[in-house]
């Protein structure tokens, strides 16, 4: 139970940075207001499981960082209502705010893990936010048709440049650590092969259809293919969480 409880609450944690991070990829006078709801509303309630999550005896969270948390929360709640009355210039004026305190967010949350305990949850926040934020974002060219398709691409990028790190903090761990592949550790060899095979293996080869399927604007059949790998990047980066609780290994 203890081990369910810290891997939902990072999960969650990665999840709500991960959403509202990526928000600079899309000019909300193109998406319209709504998109931004949209990214708030999830960002929102990833972060309220969390922070339900923290007041549990099994996840060790310091006073001040449930505040910031928290002012975190209420900010996107407040920004959730309010762009719902607000014009687009006013909308802008107060994203660029709550990206302000998302920073502040970001430094309480990694801060008191070592450097490459850090990393790992940063590079994941990115790597992990770059697909899901880009599956949500496919639905949007069914409101909006003009949309164009560069913050696909771009997003797709990022994952790319992310997925690189992500290979850096897995190879670490295999030249560091002194994994057995024995009988004994059946249970741990696949989860490994499933966190490696699922993860970046066949999202960076569904990738590749994609990120062409975007580029010749053929946008529904890539947001079915986002939701492939969101299915996948949902399962390894349990996986990889799940070996950052018990081991401590930065997959």
């Amino acid at each position: 139970m203890e081990v369910t409880i810290k891997i939902l609450f990072h999960f969650f944690m990665i999840l709500s940075l991960g959403m509202v991070v990526h928000l600079p990829f899309v000019n909300i006078k193109e998406t319209g207001i709504g998109f931004f709801r949209l990214v708030y509303a999830i960002a929102g309630t990833s972060l309220l499981c969390a922070l339900s999550l923290s007041f549990t005896s099994f996840v060790t969270v310091k006073t001040w960082n449930i505040i910031v948390f928290s002012v975190w929360l209420l900010s996107l709640a407040v920004s959730y209502v309010v762009l719902g009355h607000w014009d687009i210039i006013k909308a802008k004026k107060l994203t660029k705010l709550l990206a302000l305190i998302e920073l502040s967010v970001l430094g309480a949350y990694l801060l008191g893990y070592s450097f490459f305990h850090a990393s790992f949850l940063f590079v994941t926040i990115f790597y992990f936010g770059s697909i899901t934020f880009a599956m949500i974002l496919g639905h949007y060219y069914l409101v909006v048709p003009r949309l164009s398709e560069k913050p696909l691409l771009n997003l797709h990028i990022e994952f790319w440049v992310f997925l690189i790190f992500k290979i850096i903090l897995i190879s670490y761990v295999f030249s560091v650590e002194n994994i057995n592949f024995g009988l004994r550790e059946m249970y741990d060899s696949i989860m490994l092969a499933m966190r490696v095979l699922w993860g970046p293996v066949a999202i960076f080869c569904l990738s590749i259809f994609s990120f062409k399927l975007s580029k010749m604007r053929s946008t529904q059949s890539a947001t079915g293919v986002l939701y492939v790998e969101t299915f996948f990047m949902i399962s390894s980066e349990l996986i990889a969480l799940y070996f950052f609780i018990v081991k401590g290994w930065t997959l």
